[in-house]
């Protein structure tokens, strides 16, 4: 009997990967017996969803990034961004557990720039969006192996 599903073997086995990261990143945020000896085994999960989320940026011969799904990612994070920081707006102003300083244009031109977030947790997808920016530009002035050069400056600078 044939399966109805084609399944793709190496997308298969990076939804495993997501998952045993997704595992990894609830372990650094809760309480565990022996979280220090497990945190730097964690620390891993993050980059390697930056790297599966490039992996689904190349073409189909994965030789290099595809304009059109930067565009479609870059639309996609900024609604999820934008949606998950409205509800935690929201839910601080609501509890009063952050809302200090919300009114303020500035404290949003700063959260907005400086890559940060509504709530700690979320810094994520603002960094996510703006890897996807830096390789839009980067690609659409044809200059994107700089990234070569810049990736290890940016890791130093953290």
């Amino acid at each position: 009997m044939k399966p109805i599903i084609k399944r793709d073997n190496k997308v298969s086995s990076i939804h495993i990967l997501k998952a045993l990261c997704a595992f990894l990143v609830v372990i650094i945020h809760t309480k565990c017996v022996y979280k220090d000896y497990f945190l730097p085994i964690c620390r891993i999960a993050v980059p390697i969803f930056f790297m599966i989320s490039g992996y689904f940026l190349l073409n189909k011969d994965r030789n290099c990034i595809e304009y059109k799904k930067i565009v479609k990612a870059i639309i996609k994070i900024v609604k999820i961004a934008f949606i998950a920081n409205i509800i935690y707006g929201i839910a601080f102003y609501i509890f009063d557990l952050r809302s200090i300083g919300y009114l303020s244009f500035k404290f949003w031109i700063i959260e907005i720039f400086t890559g940060s977030a509504i709530v700690g947790h979320l810094w994520y997808l603002t960094a996510y969006i703006e890897v996807l920016l830096t390789i839009y530009f980067l690609q659409k002035i044809n200059k994107l192996k700089i990234l070569y050069y810049l990736t290890p400056c940016f890791i130093i600078l953290n």
